[in-house]
């Protein structure tokens, strides 16, 4: 082979060698480019939707990182702009509120986004009923949302008997903490509290019930252990003793026993 032909294949590898690493970035990472919101996957459009409720999307572009493809849904909320950064498959990785002072947005951490006010009536469900599950009794007062590593947190202040409580809970009804603000309980290590009968739910007691069947429940106590809410029941067993003014033990009966004996007489 001449040297002006070795020459040619060099430049000829050389050419396809360039292309193919030019393409792979092409496909690997893309400048962002807008598209209609009817080609957009139901699925973003239903995580976006759902990261910031109500309003109108105005505007999206697609781009691909590191291989990934992102979806940025643009959105105005009563006059504030939101920016929503979605996977194809549905994943909100970030949430962006424009509008307020950037300087600050600037210092958050990029995996977290402000917390934002929302309506009881945008709260879902099972976010809801978690939190009254967790604290039962009194008034929710004000729900705000925000995301933590990707994950769209609820925090629920509910009032009851006068006491706050901060209720954090995931969009999926996992309720990770609970927070007391009462001062009277600055010194416990936990949020541990009593709690009436009535406010216990069903299946606690039928399984305490079942766990200790001659045994009566006392009193409950609730209490928040790993994102776990935990009842403690303190159950008794009653028994009648008899003694004489000198001191002297004549019987010992357990109430129960005593019960079950009337019945087997009748």
């Amino acid at each position: 082979m001449s040297r002006s032909s070795l020459s040619l294949v060099i430049l000829i590898c050389a050419l396809l060698i360039g292309g193919s690493i030019a393409l792979w970035a092409a496909v690997n990472n893309d400048d962002g480019e807008k598209v209609p919101i009817s080609d957009v996957p139901d699925e973003v459009l239903e995580a976006a939707n759902s990261a910031v409720p109500g309003g109108e999307i105005t505007a999206v572009e697609r781009e691909v990182e590191d291989g990934v493809t992102i979806y940025d849904v643009e959105k105005v909320v009563d006059g504030v702009e939101y920016e929503i950064e979605v996977t194809a498959d549905g994943v909100v990785k970030e949430v962006e509120k424009e509008g307020e002072d950037d300087d600050d947005a600037d210092d958050e951490d990029d995996d977290e986004s402000e917390e934002e006010e929302v309506a009881l009536s945008d709260v879902p469900e099972n976010v809801i009923k978690a939190a009254n599950e967790a604290v039962p009794g009194g008034e929710i007062t004000e729900v705000e949302k925000e995301i933590e590593d990707g994950v769209t947190i609820y925090d629920v202040e509910k009032v009851v008997d006068g006491v706050e409580y901060e209720i954090e809970v995931t969009e999926d009804g996992v309720v990770k903490e609970i927070e007391k603000d009462d001062d009277a309980d600055n010194d416990e290590d936990n949020d541990e509290e009593e709690v009436t009968l009535t406010d216990v739910p069903a299946k606690v007691l039928e399984a305490a019930k079942e766990a200790v069947p001659d045994a009566e429940i006392n009193k409950v106590k609730k209490e928040v252990e790993d994102g776990e809410v935990i009842y403690e029941v303190e159950m008794v067993v009653r028994y009648e003793v008899e003694v004489t003014a000198d001191g002297v033990v004549k019987k010992i009966e357990r109430e129960d026993e005593d019960e079950d004996d009337e019945e087997d007489d009748d």
